[in-house]
């Protein structure tokens, strides 16, 4: 959503935060991460832009752009930040996917809306912005495991029953006889 501020108006915005917490691995089992608990959003933009740099490999920053800072790139020169500028012009970041920029698993994201848009009565040729919270307090979303460990061994035996016929006990009576049997031998 684009808003764009016109002169001698009132506007007012709402803002709505919603916090998130996301798992890092989904499953005891699943080695992928999905997020980085340690991180900043901060970091994960900056490793966006690494990579976006990368891919098209661009080792010099522009003087006329600033939002390379901090990454500590090399000034180009007059030639090459010509030819720099219009690789970057070009290309979209939003196409630059990179697994290993993983956003933090707590954040917050505001949801903003344009509530309202009025001449101004007052006639001074200015624009008046007032922005206020929609709700006093903020929702969110918390991702949880459905199952624990013994969660897990209880479903995996009630299907070894359902599909099997064994139980806990079958099981520990053919460990014990195939103990005896290695015994015995």
């Amino acid at each position: 959503n684009q808003f764009t501020l016109r002169s001698n108006t009132s506007s007012f915005i709402s803002f709505k935060p919603e916090q998130y917490v996301r798992l890092a691995r989904r499953g005891y089992f699943n080695t992928k991460d999905y997020c980085t608990e340690n991180n900043k959003l901060s970091d994960t933009i900056t490793c966006f832009k690494k990579c976006y740099l990368a891919r098209l490999e661009i080792d010099c920053q522009p003087e006329v752009l600033n939002v390379f800072d901090e990454l500590n790139l090399p000034t180009c020169s007059q030639n090459k930040s010509n030819e720099v500028y219009s690789i970057l012009t070009k290309t979209s970041p939003k196409d630059n996917f990179c697994p290993e920029c993983l956003v933090p698993c707590e954040t917050i994201e505001y949801t903003f809306q344009v509530e309202n848009v009025e001449e101004n009565e007052h006639g001074i040729g200015g624009t008046e912005v007032r922005i206020n919270a929609k709700k006093l307090w903020m929702t969110g979303t918390t991702e949880e495991l459905v199952h624990e460990i013994p969660d897990l061994l209880i479903s995996v035996g009630g299907f070894l029953g359902l599909f099997i016929g064994l139980s806990l006990l079958d099981v520990v009576e053919f460990v014990a006889d195939w103990v005896a049997r290695l015994c015995n031998k």
